[in-house]
């Protein structure tokens, strides 16, 4: 948990970086929900790091694990409507993104930024993310503890 704990801090370091530039080219974030967004974030970072680590455990080699990551991660990217909102995308891939949990994340993430608190879509995104949060440790935890028994 410790590598994980290292990867949630080299994240929000990351997304405080963005977030100062963002500011200097007009970005405007509620601050409320700026600081909320950062706890999703670290939810965010820990099930991923967690799944990443697991990753690795099962594949055993860094190769494998940088082209499956790839695999996963380019289209879960494409279909969270960070890039572009999905309002603009054809209806199949709308329909493709519901099954996406990031997209629920970004959702969530820009109902904070604007400070709209009574948005749903705030807590449907830290729903689905913390029930990734606590899914990705336990199954990372258990697949350590089968490696190393």
């Amino acid at each position: 948990m410790g590598m994980v704990l290292r990867d949630v801090v080299t994240l929000l370091v990351q997304s405080t970086l963005v977030v100062i530039l963002a500011l200097f080219m007009g970005l405007r974030p509620d601050p409320l929900g700026l600081l909320i967004c950062a706890v999703l974030i670290v939810f965010i970072a820990i099930a991923l790091a967690s799944f990443s680590y697991t990753l690795a455990i099962f594949l055993r080699d860094e190769g494998g694990l940088a082209s499956t990551l790839n695999t996963l991660t380019v289209p879960l990217l494409l279909l969270s409507g960070i890039t572009l909102p999905l309002t603009l995308a054809p209806q199949a891939i709308r329909t493709l993104a519901r099954f996406n949990p990031f997209s629920y994340a970004v959702d969530a993430a820009r109902a904070l930024f604007n400070g709209n608190f009574g948005d749903t879509s705030i807590l449907l995104g830290f729903g689905v993310i913390v029930v990734l949060m606590v899914l990705m440790p336990w199954w990372a935890v258990s697949a350590f503890r089968r490696e190393t028994a």
